[in-house]
């Protein structure tokens, strides 16, 4: 079969392969792209999701927490360069956005439709409030997404970093948080968010189709490197551990000591607090990413 050029492009931007190994991955694949990953995965050339899709976009992300710690959002908003992302008029506007976002009635990931149509407290639109930008500062400004969190048994914490770049956004239950070492540990954990980049709390929150595709390429590649069929499930299994501490927040190392989890450690503070701490759930966002 023909070969798209741009399948080849596309292919090679998602796994870092060579053309002529995209190629053939292509051909085996009948031109699925995601099968075509699957396929160079299982021949060892790819890693898995070792690029992901970027989107080549400047802007912010800005953050937002009310004094009691109980309602708090995070939210990325898109321009055409970092001088107008650095901007008052840019920057006052997504701070203001995400101090206002607190007062949604919906909670979690808002998508842009949303969000477009969310009423600021001038009774204007975010589209509108965006429309009136775009004219004053010459540049297309789009709002990518957002998340707002309400946590009702217990506090939210939240951490900006590269200048605005990236943020996070965190949800723990504890009836300890006005502790100051859990106050810290809670910075600690957003840190580890920012700099890790879990892709979910526990592994049994890992939809199990990926952990059973994750397991049948473990094996592929293990038979592919000649190793005896006894002990190729072995491997895979090894291999999945060390998949679940990268993609799951409790079992990754902790970034400021890593020779526990980040379990171990929260497991650590509660028993120095006396208090019980559970991490809920975060939220990632990064200007250029995917998340």
């Amino acid at each position: 079969m023909d070969i798209n050029a741009k399948d080849v492009m596309r292919l090679r931007e998602k796994t870092g392969a060579g053309m002529m190994d995209c190629k053939e991955a292509l051909k085996a694949s009948n031109g699925d792209v995601e099968i075509a990953v699957e396929y160079l995965r299982k021949k060892g050339i790819a890693k898995a999701r070792s690029k992901a899709e970027r989107v080549a976009k400047e802007g912010s992300v800005a953050s937002f927490i009310s004094d009691d710690g109980h309602k708090g959002s995070l939210v990325e908003i898109n321009c055409e360069t970092d001088f107008v992302a650095k901007t008052p008029d840019f920057q006052g506007f997504i701070a203001d956005l995400a101090q206002q976002l607190i007062g949604s009635s919906r909670e979690g990931i808002l998508e842009r439709d949303t969000l477009s149509a969310f009423v600021l407290a001038n009774g204007k639109s975010v589209q509108d409030r965006i429309t009136e930008l775009v004219a004053k500062l010459g540049e297309n400004i789009t709002i990518n997404q957002a998340v707002v969190f309400f946590a009702d048994n217990g506090f939210l914490c939240n951490y900006i970093h590269l200048g605005g770049k990236l943020g996070v956004l965190v949800e723990l239950a504890t009836d300890g948080a006005a502790e100051k070492e859990i106050q810290i540990f809670s910075k600690d954990v957003a840190m580890q968010i920012a700099a890790a980049r879990p892709l979910v709390v526990n592994r049994t929150e890992v939809p199990q189709d990926w952990v059973e595709k994750e397991k049948e390429i473990y094996r592929e590649q293990a038979l592919n490197e000649g190793k005896p069929a006894p002990i190729v499930d072995r491997i895979a299994e090894g291999k999945l551990k060390k998949y679940f501490s990268e993609v799951c927040l409790l079992e990754q190392p902790f970034v400021k000591n890593d020779k526990v989890t980040i379990q171990e450690e929260c497991d650590r503070v509660v028993k120095a607090t006396s208090h019980p701490i559970t991490i809920r759930r975060f939220a990632r966002l990064q200007v250029g990413q995917v998340n």
